[in-house]
């Protein structure tokens, strides 16, 4: 599949092209010479205007690059053949709130519905050590979030793909309101368990990333991406990070950039919320509810459809559930009176209703919107038996 390009939008492709030049010299490059037409002309002269950052091995390459007529062609035709279109700063349809940003890509690649770009977009962003709980009110707050936003956040493991799911999961059928931002090139996938879901948001949303498709994921550009994901956003929902993860990267981006950010909040003492409480200390704004972030833009959620009726067994479960936050399938049987004969048949029960999710290990949580009728939603509770891993 091919795009066509202008002579501006064809002059920043080619200048990123080149992985060697850091976004600073290609920046400075910029300013000094603001059009294709004198960008190719100071190369052309041999790149003297640029002699005082760019040494003379950088400016011999951009000459020879120049002079190869093909050199050019080949780079469209190799991102063509792979799917992938081009936005750049000098598109038509560049994000305008991450162009106003201190350093946005001059380049963005992207596979997927370039009209998504056009949306009001939101961030929902997690830490890898999301607990089981957490994932599952994460999935429930994006897919409402995205009847009025399309959702941006990126692909790892715990609270970036829950919110994903969520939005995919909304209707498997239809568009999906999601932008996914990676932090490497189209050529890989990270983490590879979520190939499979990165071809369903090409295919139904969008992927952006500012990397060519042969940059490999490296440690060190995950936090530099999440600056694209605060950028796109008009606001940012954190629902789990510890101290020093990458989702207070994330806030401190949206913070400088005066985006709204939000925050699930946490009892005290739990690892993977304590960032999300030293937000909301700092001034976040606290959401334990979809409708505090939808009040927030003056909009209102849909009123949800009728819960499926339950069993007198369903109600005990959900009950202990909503008490406990997840539990062991025995102390579900203890603690609902529940033999576990019956009881593997009530789970199985609610988990096709979507009222209940597996947490490994025989554990249960019950999914934050279908608690029973007058029993409250308790705070994200302690974790328990919470693995290594390393946060984002």
């Amino acid at each position: 599949m091919k795009y066509g390009y202008t002579a501006e939008e064809k002059a920043l492709v080619w200048l990123d092209s080149f992985e060697g030049l850091t976004y600073r010299r290609k920046a400075q490059m910029l300013s000094l010479c603001p059009s294709a037409e004198e960008l190719a002309a100071a190369v052309a002269a041999g790149g003297e205007k640029f002699a005082d950052f760019l040494p003379p091995e950088s400016r011999a390459l951009l000459q020879k690059s120049l002079r190869d007529g093909n050199y050019l062609s080949s780079v469209l035709n190799e991102l063509a053949e792979k799917g992938i279109f081009c936005v750049t700063l000098r598109s038509a349809d560049y994000p305008a709130q991450l162009k106003e940003t201190p350093a946005p890509p001059l380049v963005l690649y992207g596979k997927g519905d370039r009209s998504l770009l056009q949306g009001d977009m939101f961030a929902v962003v997690g830490s890898r050590r999301t607990q089981t709980r957490v994932q599952a009110l994460t999935r429930e707050f994006a897919a409402a979030l995205s009847e009025h936003f399309t959702i941006v956040t990126g692909i790892a493991e715990g609270g970036d793909v829950s919110a994903v799911r969520g939005v995919l999961e909304k209707d498997k059928a239809a568009r999906a309101n999601v932008v996914c931002v990676l932090a490497h090139g189209f050529d890989y996938v990270y983490p590879a368990a979520h190939a499979d879901i990165l071809q369903e948001v090409c295919r139904r949303g969008l992927a952006l990333t500012e990397h060519r498709p042969d940059v490999r994921p490296q440690k060190f550009l995950f936090p530099v991406r999440n600056r694209i994901i605060a950028g796109l956003a008009r606001g940012v929902l954190v629902v789990s990070g510890g101290m020093r993860s990458g989702t207070s990267v994330t806030a401190g981006y949206a913070l400088d950039y005066g985006r709204d950010v939000f925050a699930f909040p946490y009892d005290p003492g739990v690892p993977s919320g304590a960032g999300c409480n030293a937000l909301i200390k700092n001034g976040a704004c606290l959401a334990d509810c979809v409708p505090d972030i939808l009040s927030h833009y003056g909009l209102e959620e849909p009123k949800p459809a009728a819960p499926p009726p339950l069993s007198g067994e369903e109600r005990k479960v959900l009950s202990v559930l909503s008490e406990r936050g997840e539990a062991h399938i025995e102390e579900l049987s203890r603690l609902s009176g529940l033999p576990a004969y019956l009881l593997s048949g009530v789970l199985s029960g609610l988990e096709v209703k979507g009222m209940v999710v597996r947490a490994g290990g025989n554990r249960y949580a019950a999914v934050g919107g279908f608690l029973p009728e007058g029993a409250e939603r308790s705070p994200v509770p302690p974790e328990e038996n919470e693995g290594g891993g390393v946060e984002k």
